[in-house]
């Protein structure tokens, strides 16, 4: 269920979306995420706001929010990604992630430029490999790296964006602004440590 309220701060109008995620339940009962443990869990609510750029022309996204969501609200001309990851990082990657429990964060500015060219990129990637939305914990900051929860505090994001790869709940390295080589292949060298 998404519910949508329109508040009024001063002159500038400002959208909050409150959608609700429930938890698979088996007949063991709730299943877990494997999200960094700082993280949200199935059950909880994910909420964002969405207020005019200050700066910058189209709106800034701030809170938790899914991929498929970002692309609702973001006002970005372009979310595709042309790049394929190559067959060997492939290969090499996604066996390596489907053999331990792995989660990630990433921090984005609806308002950045490296954040329009980079986060298509990161989710492209997401995708090939078949990391599922679950374990992905996607964030928007505000252009002072702010949001209603602070976990840019929290993960210590001072760039945008920031991806953060987590085994078995302990971060194991971050690609912070720009990859040194490549999305793929920073990944790669992160997950093979």
């Amino acid at each position: 269920m998404i519910r949508i309220f329109l508040l009024f701060s001063y002159v500038i109008p400002i959208l909050v979306i409150t959608s609700c995620a429930t938890a698979q339940t088996s007949k063991q009962g709730t299943t877990a995420t494997t999200v960094p443990t700082q993280s949200v869990s199935t059950q909880s609510t994910a909420t964002y706001i969405i207020a005019p750029a200050v700066s910058h022309q189209g709106v800034v996204v701030q809170g938790e929010l899914s991929w498929s969501e970002w692309k609702k609200v973001a006002q970005w001309s372009n979310y595709a990604s042309d790049v394929q990851v190559p067959p060997p990082v492939l290969g090499i990657t996604k066996g390596r992630i489907s053999t331990a429990s792995y989660s990630f964060v990433v921090v984005g500015g609806t308002w950045c430029g490296d954040s329009k060219r980079g986060m298509p990129h990161i989710f492209s990637l997401f995708e090939q490999l078949g990391i599922p939305e679950s374990n992905i914990l996607l964030v928007g900051v505000n252009e002072a790296k702010q949001e209603p929860k602070e976990l840019c505090k929290q993960y210590a994001v001072t760039f945008v964006p920031t991806l953060i790869v987590y085994r078995n709940g302990l971060e194991i390295g971050r690609i912070v602004e720009h990859p040194q080589q490549s999305w793929h292949d920073d990944l790669a060298a992160i997950v093979l440590k």
